[in-house]
């Protein structure tokens, strides 16, 4: 009875989601039109960077998993700084609709993915509105250090739902418990999404300035991903070297590696695997 409860929530939590957020799409595309045309180049170039970084994910390896970082966020909410809600929905949704099918994903799983964004987005905005000088959802078009504050917020509420909803909805498909799945989660998430979303406001003042200032600092960002995915690389491998595959505990290296270890302490020498 429990997992077809928690069958029944899934269900729900993805048609609920998807009808609100598919709506919030097609809003933002039917509103965002004078926008985005006030700003076409900047909209297009932070739009494809957006693209560019969600059909690009960054692999992050812990303690034996390999997890997923995308660049996009950093670019959906430098929209959203810039030009506003709408347009930022539209171009982080259409990210995402094309790295999912991109990978041939299910068309519900797809429209599920782009409306989690979507509702991530319009939570964003709808803080940012409240505790900054953002003209309603139009987003703040010069960002000054008045704004820092309220920004620094609705970027926490745009990590927050986001990840939260895809916790959630990955806990109740697995039927595993929600609160340690959810917690665990963020934690694994918050630095690096966060140093992701804290340099948005730098995106926006360099689109404000220039827009081949934004290309560079997508480039500068790629690298710094890319290396933490290298490293990240070698400690997923060093991991699997010396723990059993199926259980995760310490293999028999891993065993020899500490004895010797201890051994060695006790002995007064140093062994050369210390």
């Amino acid at each position: 009875m429990k997992v077809q409860g928690r069958s029944r929530a899934f269900v729900s939590l993805v048609v609920v989601g998807t009808i609100a957020g598919l709506a919030l799409i097609v809003h933002s595309a039917a509103t965002s039109g004078s926008s985005i045309s006030g700003s076409f180049a900047e909209f297009w170039v932070l739009a494809t960077l957006a693209t560019i970084g969600e059909m690009s994910p960054v692999k992050i390896g812990k303690d034996g998993k390999y997890d997923e970082i995308t660049t996009s966020s950093l670019f959906a909410f430098t929209i959203l700084l810039r030009l506003g809600t709408a347009p930022a929905v539209l171009a982080l949704a259409m990210a995402s609709l094309a790295a999912d099918l991109a990978q041939r994903k299910a068309p519900w799983k797809a429209a599920f993915n782009a409306s989690l964004y979507a509702l991530s987005v319009a939570a964003a905005g709808l803080v940012l509105s409240l505790v900054t000088r953002a003209d309603g959802f139009g987003g703040l078009p010069h960002v000054e250090s008045i704004d820092l504050p309220g920004i620094l917020i609705s970027a926490a509420v745009f990590f927050l739902v986001n990840n939260s909803l895809a916790a959630l909805t990955i806990a109740l498909r697995e039927n595993i418990p929600i609160l340690p799945f959810l917690l665990h989660d963020l934690e694994d998430q918050a630095s690096m999404n966060g140093v992701l979303l804290t340099l948005a406001p730098v995106a926006a003042v360099a689109a404000e300035r220039s827009l081949l200032l934004i290309p560079l600092l997508a480039v500068s960002t790629t690298i710094f991903y890319k290396t933490a995915s290298l490293y990240a690389e070698k400690e997923y491998k060093s991991h699997q070297a010396l723990h059993d595959s199926l259980t995760a505990l310490p293999n028999r290296t891993l065993s020899t590696i500490g004895f010797n270890r201890r051994f060695s302490r006790r002995a007064g020498w140093s062994h050369p695997l210390q």
